[in-house]
C-alpha cells in the first residue's frame, strides 16, 4: 500500500487429519481479478479486505453469503505501490526482512 502499513488479505485455513491420522494444516489466499495496477503485473491479485470488515470476514457465524461475496473485488489501484525485491522471496526457507527490501 501506498501508506506502507500492514493490510489484510481474504484467506482460508483448515486444521485436519489425513487418511493415516496425520494432523495438517492447510491455508490459502483468496484471489480476484487484478487490478489496473496489478495487471502489469498478473491477471489475478488478492482479495485485499479493509479494516472495517475485518469482523465481518472473521465471523465464523456469519451466512450472509451476500456480505461476503461482497468482498471479493479488486482493491483500489490509487492506494497501491510496488517494487521489485531479491529472489529470495521465493523459497519459504528464507523468512527475514530482507525478502521485501527493494533492489538497488
Amino acid at each position: 500500500m501506498n501508506d506502507k502499513n500492514p493490510f489484510g488479505m481474504a484467506g482460508l485455513y483448515d486444521h485436519w487429519k489425513d487418511e493415516n491420522g496425520k494432523e495438517i494444516t492447510t491455508c490459502t489466499i483468496i484471489t480476484t481479478e487484478a487490478n489496473e495496477f496489478m495487471k502489469a503485473l498478473h491477471d489475478r491479485m488478492p482479495v485485499i479486505i479493509s479494516p472495517e470488515n475485518y469482523g465481518l470476514w472473521l465471523d465464523p457465524a456469519e451466512k450472509d453469503a451476500s456480505k461476503i461475496n461482497a468482498l471479493m473485488k479488486p482493491w483500489y489501484s490509487k492506494d497501491m505501490d510496488a517494487y521489485e525485491v531479491s529472489t529470495l522471496v521465493n523459497s519459504p526457507g528464507h523468512n527475514s526482512a530482507e525478502c521485501i527490501n527493494p533492489l538497488e
